[in-house]
């Protein structure tokens, strides 16, 4: 069934005229990305780097976010500026021509990140990190809510100003990660920019527990917003 969605989607971006797989022959992008030496090679090194990752994780995710975000962005910008200076046949490689240099920029990047296996340690890091790409500001008032008899735990963030609305925030991740502190700097600039108050459920993930229990753990903490701000 993936297969059959992957072909159909294939066929509709050609039939469209969008570029995918940064335009390379479809031969050539299985060569190197489904079926190549480049996937073979990540695959047995991905092994060998397991040991080094619990303590990489730790120290990085120890450092505080704006540090984060200036380790992250100084490597960014010169990766915009050196697809800005090369010809755009080489490095606008994204669906189509008229998305942003840092779009293409990007996709560059994401293309070759499936090269990667996925663990489940690797993508709860991974979506822990948004923060390091918009930290919280160190200006955030957030309230702490943990009811255990009311089954809800989450974070309430101040952003909005006096009967301000509350925007409910559900953090993504597949039900196998995300997080609160990973998503909290976006929820705080959606809570700004729109005069909202946000608050941010936790919720269980799975496999440690049931895809139904972080459905429910959403759910309880829609009910207890409601009794603190009256739906309109």
């Amino acid at each position: 069934a993936v297969r059959f969605m992957a072909d159909t989607a294939m066929s509709y971006f050609v039939e469209h005229g969008l570029r995918v797989n940064l335009g390379l022959p479809k031969w050539l992008g299985n060569c190197l990305v489904e079926q190549g030496p480049f996937q073979r090679l990540i695959s047995w090194l991905s092994p060998l780097a397991l040991p080094m990752e619990v303590p990489f994780f730790w120290f990085w995710t120890h450092l505080p976010p704006h540090l984060r975000y200036f380790i992250l962005m100084v490597p960014w910008h010169f990766w915009v500026l050196f697809h800005k200076v090369l010809p755009g046949v080489l490095v606008r490689r994204g669906m189509v021509d008229e998305l942003s240099i840092e779009a293409h920029a990007l996709g560059n990047i994401l293309y070759w990140v499936r090269l990667i296996p996925v663990t489940k340690r690797r993508m709860r890091f991974s979506l822990n990190q948004l923060d390091s790409s918009c930290p919280p500001s160190l200006t955030l008032k957030r309230e702490a809510i943990d009811l255990p008899a009311r089954g809800v735990r989450g974070v309430y963030l101040h952003t909005g100003g006096e009967n301000a609305g509350v925007i409910y925030w559900i953090f993504g991740g597949a039900f196998v990660g995300g997080s609160i502190k990973g998503s909290m700097g976006f929820a705080e600039q959606y809570g700004r920019r729109t005069g909202c108050d946000v608050f941010m459920i936790d919720m269980r993930l799975y496999p440690e527990n049931g895809i139904q229990d972080a459905i429910i753990d959403a759910c309880r903490g829609y009910e207890w917003l409601l009794t603190r701000t009256p739906a309109k």
